[in-house]
């Protein structure tokens, strides 16, 4: 397939999990992939992965939650040739009880989870609009569903959500489509900051699970966020595709 050819894709947090497994396949369709993360030099190990298979790509050290950094990332994609998707990956959490989160731990969330794609949005619209591109936000199945221990997190992605469909229908007759893709639990590096409280109720954890007996892989998110930038959802805006083995059913 090669539905991204000679496409310039803009990804967030692109050095590990969903962000990685969504650069390569990209690539491997023939996408030209700009990755940014504030980790592994903008994701330097994503690019030697996608060079080695014979993909185009570059990476930029960017901590999305400092809007000078990605003005000057999002900069760099577009004096390259513009840009055709942006790809919103980048995301932070933990599980806490709600009476133990501090403002600081609130705002450190929200400035990955929320104001990070409000900046890079902001940064790239005039280049999507140009091209009459496209944002894919990854979101999250606890932004449409209460979850025990995650009411920062879970706030974070509910507002990013109302963010994406509120910029589908306000860029829509200009040609700008904007999707969000909401996952259940996933087998990624960032899982492993969602330690439970040692006293938690084993039955709250267990609805966000899902009906299929195990977690998602990076690689099965990266298919629907790949089709949803992809010209095979030309048609679709504002929505949210629930990828969650049925957490959410």
């Amino acid at each position: 397939m090669a539905r991204f050819d000679g496409r310039r894709v803009v990804i967030t947090g692109a050095a590990s999990g969903v962000g990685q497994a969504t650069a390569r396949r990209i690539a491997a369709e023939g996408g030209i992939v700009t990755c940014l993360d504030i980790a592994d030099g903008g994701g330097a190990t994503t690019l030697e992965l996608i060079r080695g298979d014979g993909g185009t790509a570059t990476a930029v050290e960017c901590d999305v939650a400092d809007p000078a950094q990605v003005d000057r990332a999002i900069g760099v994609a577009t004096d390259a040739g513009g840009i055709d998707a942006l790809i919103n990956c980048a995301g932070t959490g933990s599980y806490q009880r709600f009476h133990e989160v501090t403002p600081a731990e609130l705002q450190r969330v929200m400035a990955v989870n929320f104001y990070g794609p409000f900046h890079t949005c902001h940064a790239a619209l005039n280049a999507l609009l140009a091209s009459r591109g496209c944002v894919v936000n990854i979101v999250s199945a606890a932004a449409v569903r209460g979850s025990a221990y995650l009411t920062t997190y879970s706030a974070t992605k509910g507002a990013l959500l109302s963010f994406t469909k509120s910029l589908a229908v306000e860029y829509g007759p200009q040609g700008l489509r904007a999707n969000a893709v909401s996952p259940g639990a996933i087998d990624t590096p960032l899982l492993r900051l969602f330690t439970p409280p040692a006293d938690a109720d084993p039955h709250l954890m267990h609805r966000s699970h899902g009906l299929l007996g195990r977690m998602s892989t990076a690689e099965e998110i990266a298919g629907t966020v790949t089709f949803l930038a992809s010209s095979d959802a030309n048609h679709i805006t504002g929505a949210n595709i629930l990828v969650d083995a049925g957490s959410t059913a």
